[in-house]
């Protein structure tokens, strides 16, 4: 693609035109290198190899066309035998190095051969030129009249469909739609209110809206749980909360066949949970486990959570299903129990991968690991830059951090040992979550500004503002 590009400019400059084809297809010609032919290009992608009898129908029609300046054969490593015919005035070699950190580029013309070497782009930057996403599109900015609080961090659902995002007052919360890269959705925004003298202890998306925990006197509000409503305050020694605090508990709500769960994970690291099944009486809230560093939602069904247990880190992942035993591994990683600890996790497989913070301050550390169920688990140490913090850990091909910089209003990823910049706001950045099951970050700035970036499609996918100015934070 990129020799492509090169050409086309060449040919344009000199006054030409530039015209390609595929080598699996014989005769069909394309003009130029915008990006509409650059995905017709990688359409043309087949599993047939470049042999002789292509060669001859090529040489063929090559041999029946007006005489032209150049002719370019483009590909991996082939014979000589291009430059055998008289059409072919050049023959580009392109193939991985031994360690498939780079491409080596070979270009043979009449007067000799010279060679190449070019470091390949990130993974991510690759995949998206692969699939066609040359120009991520930006979201629209839009307005919002009902004013943002800046208490707590915006929450994305698990599916990234929508975002929510507390209302000044306290006692309330909005629920907006999130649409792809290039499209605009149909629904509306939601509000979710409480009452005045409740206060908000946690937050979690079901598969249809968006739940909230709150606590009114001795009793806890489960708005929008299926089949849970109202439940008894529980002693604090059975679930530590803050009420009023910033930092809202871990919640996650999961959809079982029978019914649904929702789990909390309270300040002194307690996992409880609420059934909800087939009968209108909630059930006693239960103890799932204690010393519960980190939880991370996987899907509408699933959750990984982290502890740890004689100063090692152990995995448990957590269904709704009935009758269902929490499946726990020991992974080996060193663990202390007040560790910060960050997770993501994939559905197949049970893959994982977790960082574990070595040393504070500044700049941090972090022990970044990967693995599977019952695999091998890499491990490495990630020292960051000074003026930056991680905030979640990525898994695609590779663990990655998650990074951002409050000074330079910056989100980025920790590729290896280089800094990949995703998005800068104008203004400081105030609030932000990231919710790895959609690798998408939520964030609010303190302009009141709701912004959600796509770490998948490299883009910001919502970007509101409050009508009205202020900088306070309420």
């Amino acid at each position: 693609m990129a020799l492509c590009i090169l050409l086309d400019r060449r040919a344009k400059a000199a006054g030409g035109e530039f015209h390609w084809g595929s080598l699996q297809a014989p005769g069909e010609w394309r003009v130029g290198a915008e990006p509409d032919e650059l995905k017709r290009l990688l359409r043309a992608r087949a599993y047939r190899n470049f042999d002789q009898p292509l060669y001859q129908e090529w040489h063929k029609n090559l041999s029946e066309l007006p005489l032209v300046d150049e002719c370019w054969l483009i590909g991996y490593p082939l014979d000589k035998q291009g430059l055998l015919a008289p059409q072919f005035t050049h023959q580009v070699d392109i193939a991985p190095t031994l360690r498939g950190e780079a491409l080596r580029v070979a270009i043979r013309d009449r007067r000799g051969e010279r060679s190449l070497t070019l470091p390949l782009p990130s993974g991510d930057a690759g995949a998206a030129l692969l699939q066609g996403r040359f120009q991520p599109g930006q979201a629209i900015v839009q307005t919002e009249t009902r004013r943002f609080s800046l208490r707590h961090a915006p929450l994305l659902s698990p599916n990234g469909r929508h975002v929510a995002v507390s209302l000044q007052g306290g006692y309330a919360a909005l629920m907006l739609p999130v649409s792809k890269p290039g499209q605009t959705s149909k629904q509306k925004a939601r509000q979710l209110q409480w009452h005045k003298a409740g206060c908000l202890l946690a937050q979690a998306f079901t598969s249809k809206t968006l739940g909230a925990v709150v606590q009114h006197g001795a009793q806890l509000s489960c708005l929008q749980f299926p089949r849970i409503g109202k439940v008894p305050l529980p002693p604090q020694a059975e679930l530590h909360a803050s009420p009023g605090s910033a930092a809202l508990l871990d919640a996650a709500w999961l959809s079982g066949k029978s019914g649904g769960r929702l789990y909390l994970r309270d300040l002194s690291g307690n996992l409880v949970y609420w059934e909800s099944g087939r009968s209108a009486e909630t059930g006693p809230m239960r103890r799932e486990c204690d010393g519960v560093l980190a939880l991370c939602q996987i899907d509408a069904v699933s959750l990984l959570y982290a502890r740890s247990q004689d100063g090692q880190l152990r995995l448990g992942w957590l269904d709704a299903s009935p009758g269902r035993k929490t499946a726990e591994a020991a992974p080996g990683i060193p663990c202390l129990a007040d560790s910060r600890v960050l997770l993501h996790a994939l559905p197949q497989d049970r893959r994982f991968a977790c960082a574990v913070l070595a040393r504070g301050g500044e700049p941090e550390t972090w022990r970044l690991y990967a693995g599977g169920a019952g695999g091998a688990i890499d491990g490495r140490e990630c020292r960051l830059p000074p003026g930056w913090r991680a905030i979640g850990v990525q898994l695609t091909d590779k663990p990655r951090l998650l990074l951002v910089h409050d000074k330079q209003n910056q989100i980025a990823l920790l590729d290896e040992d280089k800094i990949l910049p995703l998005h800068q706001t104008a203004s400081p950045i105030v609030r932000l979550s990231y919710t790895p099951s959609c690798a998408g970050i939520a964030l609010l700035t303190e302009q009141r500004e709701l912004i959600v970036y796509s770490l998948s499609a490299r883009a910001v996918i919502l970007h509101l503002q409050n009508q009205t100015e202020g900088k306070g934070h309420g």
